[in-house]
């Protein structure tokens, strides 16, 4: 995998890392990355943020937060969705119902998935043939990558923010 855009409010550590517990469309806890772009020293997620939010947003502006470039470890276990038979695969095999009896289930159950996984890997492919499929995974916007622990072999700070 691809170097990894992270962008926090401190320094990044494995402290960073909180469980995965289960919550709508997204779960809560791990790590949200995306691909870092040498070229453009940006990301997917930096380049959604500056487009559909800009200074409007109560999110954190990526310029007053730390952005370190993560090289993931070569056996981390990545499942990628990059097709929407991608994300009814992992569904398929980590299943957790949206509302009790709903068939077929509609989301994937993070915290059984973060028991054989490291990292869930969302391509910008994978995003648009997911935002609107059934199932979907709408409100993921952009290429990005969930880490459910530490897999990390180097980080480089690239960028302090605007008050360190």
């Amino acid at each position: 995998m691809h170097p990894q855009l992270l962008l926090t409010i401190a320094t990044p550590t494995p402290e960073l890392m909180q469980p995965i517990a289960n919550y709508a469309i997204k779960p809560r806890g791990g790590l949200w990355t995306s691909t870092y772009q040498p070229d453009t020293h940006t990301s997917a997620w930096v380049d959604f943020y500056r487009t559909e939010y800009g200074a409007a947003s109560v999110l954190p502006n990526p310029d007053d937060l730390y952005w370190s470039v993560l090289t993931p470890n070569p056996v981390a276990r990545i499942y990628t969705i990059d097709h929407d038979d991608d994300l009814r695969t992992v569904i398929a095999r980590y299943p957790l119902p949206l509302y009790l009896g709903e068939t077929p289930p509609q989301r994937i159950d993070f915290a059984r998935f973060s028991q054989d996984y490291d990292a869930l890997h969302l391509t910008e492919r994978g995003e648009h043939a997911t935002r609107s499929s059934e199932p979907n995974l709408w409100g993921w916007d952009c290429e990005s990558t969930l880490w459910m622990r530490w897999c990390f072999e180097a980080v480089r700070l690239v960028h302090y923010p605007k008050h360190a």
